[in-house]
């Protein structure tokens, strides 16, 4: 993404954030993940679950590195870096022969489908995140996380699977007043 293109999505991001209350969550989940797409994120279409906040920060870097899967759900002020520039600034004063660019070592980043990461989680560069996991918030992960898992710590660690979690909530009485009946299937697009 050139310079021009930064500024032309810059300026649309901002101007979907503007109308946001006007048009509802939906309708701005499904309008901002169109103009993610067309920036050159690998993102899923919009299936009626998911959102992605306002606050989440995208790594300009090179957004062709990220990959984001259906039913996502990135929540404010999460983090996806695809590149590390710290080897840049610590070798800043050393001369070598490597062009500088190639120190950044971009990595890709792969969110399964029917993901939630909380709140001010930062995602490293080369991480791979299976489907239906949760990632806690204020998380810091690297790698790969297994699909069906839960995930939370600086490092994330695992702490249980979903259907363990699950359970704990049912017993809890978390979803008792709670009628799922009207979400779409899990699998389906509505596109």
């Amino acid at each position: 993404m050139n310079l021009f293109q930064k500024v032309v999505f810059s300026a649309k991001r901002k101007m979907l954030f503007a109308i946001r209350p006007f048009i509802g969550n939906r309708t701005y989940t499904k309008r901002y993940i169109q103009l993610l797409r067309n920036a050159g994120i690998d993102i899923r279409p919009y299936n009626e679950c998911g959102f992605i906040a306002t606050s989440v920060y995208f790594d300009k870097y090179d957004f062709s590195k990220l990959h984001i899967g259906q039913d996502v759900f990135l929540t404010h002020d999460v983090i996806l870096l695809v590149h590390d520039q710290s080897p840049v600034t610590a070798w800043n004063g050393e001369s070598t022969q490597k062009d500088e660019g190639s120190f950044y070592n971009p990595k890709d980043i792969y969110i399964g489908n029917n993901v939630f990461i909380g709140m001010r989680t930062v995602v490293l560069p080369g991480t791979a995140i299976g489907d239906d996991v949760v990632i806690g918030a204020g998380s810091v992960v690297k790698g790969d996380i297994p699909a069906g898992t839960v995930w939370a710590g600086n490092p994330a660690k695992m702490i249980q699977t979903t259907k363990e979690y699950r359970a704990k909530l049912e017993r809890r009485g978390v979803f008792e007043d709670r009628d799922f009946s009207a979400l779409p299937k899990k699998g389906t697009y509505h596109g």
